[in-house]
């Protein structure tokens, strides 16, 4: 009986000792699509700084953006354009939660190249498309 009682409580030890150490959960990366077609730069900015603003409330929660931009929208995110929206799309780039993808489309459209494209940009055949698959992969949809 007394070494029941040992083995007893000598396996109670062995177990607590792991659930005390299990690791925090960590809290589901948010995943969303920002879609931007807008005609003027301040449609484009109000986007960029809704991006901006999502991702600093969360603080260190884990966040995946994506940025998809065509129509009138991607004449902002061409370098050597009138008037580029270079730093409102750094700022939301250097948080390491978010990326951007320009419309081939859009680009052969205008006649751009997509050497053309402020830093950081990848194209995708279609805009469109690319907000529908990221919308079936779970992405939550936001056009400001």
């Amino acid at each position: 009986m007394h070494r029941r009682g040992f083995l007893t409580a000598l396996l109670a030890l062995s177990v607590a000792p792991r659930a005390w150490a299990q690791p925090r959960r960590r809290a589901p990366v948010l995943r969303a699509v920002f879609h931007l077609g807008a005609a003027t730069r301040a449609d484009v900015v109000r986007g960029l700084t809704n991006m901006r603003n999502a991702l600093a409330a969360l603080g260190d929660e884990p966040a995946d953006f994506v940025l998809v931009v065509h129509g009138a929208a991607l004449a902002y995110f061409l370098r050597g354009a009138e008037d580029p929206v270079t730093d409102e799309l750094a700022a939301v780039m250097a948080t390491g939660r978010a990326s951007w993808r320009a419309c081939a489309r859009t680009l052969e459209e205008h006649r751009w190249q997509p050497r053309d494209l402020l830093p950081g940009g990848t194209t995708v055949p279609s805009g469109t498309l690319a907000v529908l698959r990221l919308q079936q992969r779970g992405y939550a949809y936001f056009r400001p």
